[in-house]
C-alpha cells in the first residue's frame, strides 16, 4: 500500500509538487526517509504519548504548515487533524476518501451510536473541505445526498493502476481461480471455496482476516486444491495474477476495488458479484462477467469462461483497454495536479 502512495507522490514531484507526510508513527518512520525521497516525512520522533502528540501536531511542525500551499488528508481516519491545521494556518483543505465509512458501517449493521459518531465526523469534514476527492460517482452522489454538500467541490478520481507493473506476462497458468482480498464476511470469500468444492479446480487465496482459521479448517479436505498465502507485496502480485486463469471478486459490496482493477490490468478475466462498486467497473460479458450473487450462477459463469477461450480473449482485451483509458497512474496524477493548481491559485 505504501509503495502505491509513494509512486503517486513521486510522480507529482516530477510536476513540481513537493510533499511532506505528517505521520502518527514514532522515530522508526524516519527509516523510510531514503525509500520515499524526495517526499519528506515528519513524525513523532520525540516518542510523545499518542494523545499529547495529536494535540501538539499543529505546533510541532509550524514551519511545514506555514509554508504549505495545501493541506490534504488521504483517508477519513486522521482527517480531523488535517482540518484543525487547515483552520489554524488558513490553508485550503483537500479530503480524499477511498470509501465512505458511515455507508460501510451502515451496511454492516454497526451500533447506532458508533454510526452517529462517524456521520458527525464526515459531515464536519465535508462541510469545511475546499475539495473532496472520491473514487466513484456513487460516492459523490451519496455524499451530496447525505450531507447536502455542493457537488461542484467533489472531484471523482478513481484508484489508479501502475500498468508498468500490472501487465500481462506470458507464463504457465498454475491456478484456475485467484482470490485477492481480506478474509472477512463482507468480502464473501467462502463462496469461492464453495465453488471449487463442486468443481475440480485449483484456487489461490491471497489474504488474511478473521475468517481464515475457520475457512482453513472447514475446507481442510480440499487442501490439494487450495493454496493459502497471507500477504504479498503489491509489486509481486502481478506474477500471481498472471499464473491464474480467472479472478473472482465475490464481495457483498465494494467502492472502487483495487484488486479487480489489478487483475484486469494483467489481462485476467474477472468474474464479479453484481453489486455496488463491482458492476460499475465490469460491463457484463464485455470486459468481465457478472453473476447474480448465487452459488449456482457463479459455478455456471466459471464453467462458461473456463470452457470458452474466445470469450476469455475478448474479455481480456476489453479489460486492458478499460484500464489504459481510465485507471492509469499518469491520468490520476494529472487530474489531481490540475485540482491542486486551481485550489492553490484561488
Amino acid at each position: 500500500m505504501l509503495d502505491r502512495e509513494i509512486a503517486f507522490y513521486k510522480s507529482l514531484h516530477e510536476l513540481g509538487v513537493s510533499t511532506t507526510f505528517v505521520t502518527f508513527g514514532n522515530y522508526s518512520d524516519l527509516e523510510l526517509k531514503n525509500k520515499i525521497s524526495p517526499i519528506k516525512i515528519c513524525c513523532n520522533k520525540w516518542s510523545l504519548p499518542r494523545r499529547l502528540y495529536e494535540l501538539l501536531i499543529p505546533l510541532l511542525f509550524i514551519k511545514i504548515f506555514k509554508n504549505a500551499h495545501l493541506i490534504k488528508s488521504n483517508q477519513l481516519f486522521g482527517a480531523k487533524f488535517a482540518l484543525l491545521v487547515s483552520y489554524i494556518y488558513n490553508k485550503p483543505l483537500i479530503i480524499r476518501n477511498g470509501w465512505l465509512v458511515s455507508k460501510t458501517f451502515e451496511i454492516k449493521g454497526a451500533d447506532k451510536k458508533y454510526l452517529k459518531k462517524f456521520n458527525r465526523l464526515e459531515k464536519k469534514l465535508f462541510k469545511y473541505a475546499d475539495i473532496i476527492i472520491v473514487t466513484t460517482i456513487l460516492m459523490k452522489n451519496e455524499i451530496v445526498k447525505r450531507y447536502s454538500i455542493n457537488k461542484s467541490i467533489i472531484k471523482v478520481i478513481p484508484n489508479y493502476i501502475n500498468s508498468t507493473i500490472f501487465k500481462p506476462i506470458s507464463t504457465q497458468k498454475i491456478y484456475d481461480i485467484i482470490y485477492v482480498g481480506r478474509l472477512e464476511e463482507e468480502k464473501n470469500p467462502e463462496l469461492v471455496l464453495k465453488t471449487i468444492s463442486q468443481l475440480d479446480l485449483k484456487v489461490l487465496m491471497i489474504g488474511q482476516g478473521s475468517m481464515k482459521d475457520d475457512l482453513q479448517n472447514k475446507y481442510k479436505h480440499l487442501d490439494d486444491k487450495i493454496q493459502w498465502i497471507n500477504s504479498v507485496p503489491n509489486n509481486e502480485l502481478p506474477k500471481y495474477y498472471n499464473k491464474s486463469k480467472i479472478y473472482i471478486i465475490p464481495s457483498e459490496y465494494e467502492n472502487n476495488p483495487k484488486s479487480l482493477l489489478e487483475a484486469m490490468s494483467c489481462g485476467i478475466p474477472a468474474i464479479g458479484a453484481n453489486v455496488m462498486g463491482i458492476n460499475s467497473i465490469i460491463d457484463d460479458e464485455f470486459n468481465g462477467i457478472l453473476y447474480d450473487n448465487s452459488l449456482s450462477d457463479l459455478i455456471s459463469k466459471v464453467k462458461m469462461i473456463l470452457n470458452d477461450e474466445d470469450i476469455r480473449k475478448t474479455i481480456s482485451r476489453n479489460a486492458l483497454a478499460l484500464i489504459s483509458e481510465n485507471y492509469t497512474l499518469e491520468k490520476n496524477v494529472n487530474e489531481e495536479f490540475i485540482t491542486y493548481k486551481k485550489l492553490a491559485c484561488n
